[in-house]
């Protein structure tokens, strides 16, 4: 099993030709930095997260132009954005996202027993799994977002009788 870095997969996808006309559309578009309409060092900047959110990532209103000074003060610029250098959480953990995850149970007790919280991404299904299961309770829920996952989840909690 080889392992991609996020930047190699960046990088890869910054070449294709779906990639380059998406950008050359939105620099047209936008001619300007649409934040303080500066034409200088102009980069294009993915509105929504393109690790929060890949399927938008070629889509033509998640685009927008920004200058290089407006592009650093975004939450996502970077490989690992604000928390590249102060923190070991990643951009897909930011914000209400994170305080979700944060505000859910780190563990349930079911039966006398203490059962964790788990979060994944299984890439051979493109989905996200998220939950507490033990033998027959499944609190648990699969979705194509981890916002979804994370949502469904607190639902579960919400209208589930959890066995004591």
């Amino acid at each position: 099993m080889k392992l991609i870095s996020v930047s190699e997969r960046l990088k890869e996808f910054r070449s294709t030709k779906e990639y380059v006309e998406w950008r050359s559309f939105i620099l047209k578009r936008d001619k300007k930095c649409v934040l303080c309409g500066s034409k200088e060092k102009l980069e294009v900047d993915h509105i929504k997260s393109l690790a929060l959110y890949p399927r938008l990532g070629l889509k033509k209103n998640n685009g927008r132009v920004l200058c290089h000074i407006c592009h650093k003060k975004t939450d996502t610029y970077g490989v690992f954005s604000r928390f590249k250098d102060s923190s070991s959480i990643h951009p897909v953990l930011a914000g209400d996202l994170l305080f979700k995850i944060q505000s859910l149970p780190q563990t349930i007790e079911i039966y006398g027993k203490e059962i964790g919280f788990s979060l994944r991404y299984i890439p051979e299904f493109k989905k996200w799994v998220a939950g507490y299961k033990f033998a027959k309770v499944n609190l648990s829920a699969k979705e194509n977002t981890i916002e979804e996952v994370v949502d469904s989840i607190f639902d579960k909690l919400r209208y589930s009788q959890i066995p004591r």
